[in-house]
């Protein structure tokens, strides 16, 4: 018996599918986040730096992690982009014949040429 996935798992596998580099990179920054976040933490659980110092390190840390997300984000935006315009763009071709062919019928029935109103 097959377990159906969820919807984030069908988004994440499709993310993965459509995007490899940038999932990659997300998942490259994440746990390079995960690993600088641990080494603020001594092995007993109590933090290495003061609470102010904490805080700043632990900042500077979602910064660099923001930046890559909102890098990978851009370029996931200029991608859907390129892809609704490329659907755009193969819809009014396929359009055309059929613009045509209506021209031609009209033309036909009333004796107009083709490329008239």
């Amino acid at each position: 018996m097959t377990v159906a996935e969820t919807p984030m798992e069908r988004i994440e596998r499709e993310m993965r599918e459509h995007f490899p580099s940038e999932t990659g990179r997300l998942d490259r920054a994440v746990d390079a986040f995960e690993a600088a976040a641990a080494a603020l933490i001594r092995p007993d659980g109590s933090r290495r730096y003061s609470d102010a110092e904490h805080q700043e390190r632990t900042t500077a840390l979602l910064e660099k992690l923001d930046g890559t997300l909102a890098t990978v984000t851009e370029a996931a935006e200029a991608a859907i982009g390129k892809a609704e315009a490329d659907l755009a763009k193969a819809r009014r071709a396929q359009a055309e014949p059929e613009r045509d062919l209506l021209a031609r019928i009209r033309a036909r029935v009333l004796g107009t040429p083709a490329g008239a109103g």
